[in-house]
């Protein structure tokens, strides 16, 4: 009856319904596909569901997270103390409005330094290292690192490469030097050149470039 009806209605499907009824492979085929199309769309929203109960579990343990958070000490206590470790971080950095000042004074100094110790100064360059998130503007400057990645808000990593001809006593006196001052320096890398002619000393130092302390303590408030 239901197909006498529908060659009635729709004359144009009555061959379609002839094959319909004529091939038991047909009917079983479109079975099976019907069939295979429930099981994805019931895959598919049983995934969806899983999707949302991670992002729903995800989001009560931030909430249990933030809410301990909440309970524990005095935040603007915390904010004070961030604060002045940054300014103490700060005041070891080679003052400049730009790291190329900082590069300046530090070369400055070293040239400084071993001149009045009385040392032969046979390189001297001084380099920014890449900060990870710089991209194509610091390819200039020496391959990031770990340490990089963990230089203070405003400061740039610089590493100095210095190489000065032996002699013992001066070059313990760049040490001490070099430990006494003010500003960061760490020395990365001492190698003595006995071979060489004359024999040379060279030292890799890392050191930090930014704003001074005095400077970042001026800034308004909300500014790093």
């Amino acid at each position: 009856m239901a197909d006498t009806w529908i060659t009635r209605t729709f004359p144009a499907l009555s061959p379609w319904v002839a094959q319909w009824q004529a091939s038991a492979r047909l009917r079983w085929g479109v079975r099976l596909v019907l069939g295979i199309l429930c099981v994805h769309g019931l895959l598919t929203l049983l995934d969806d569901v899983d999707q949302k109960r991670s992002a729903l579990k995800a989001a009560r343990q931030e909430g249990s997270r933030l809410a301990v958070m909440g309970q524990e000490g005095d935040w603007a206590a915390r904010a004070q103390q961030a604060q002045e470790q940054l300014l103490a971080y700060r005041s070891m950095a080679w003052s400049g409005s730009d790291p190329a000042l900082g590069e300046a004074a530090l070369q400055d100094w070293l040239r400084k330094v071993t001149t009045g110790l009385g040392l032969t100064v046979r390189d001297l360059q001084v380099a920014r290292v890449a900060s990870p998130s710089a991209g194509a503007a610091a390819t200039t400057a020496l391959p990031a690192d770990g340490l990089t990645a963990r230089v203070p808000p405003q400061t740039t990593a610089m590493r100095a490469k210095l190489i000065v001809d032996l002699k013992r006593s001066a070059v313990m006196a760049l040490l001490a030097e070099l430990q006494r001052n003010e500003q960061s320096l760490l020395v990365e890398r001492l190698v003595w050149r006995g071979s060489a002619v004359p024999p040379q000393v060279e030292l890799q130092l890392r050191a930090l470039a930014g704003p001074s302390a005095t400077t970042a303590a001026s800034a308004p408030k909300g500014q790093p």
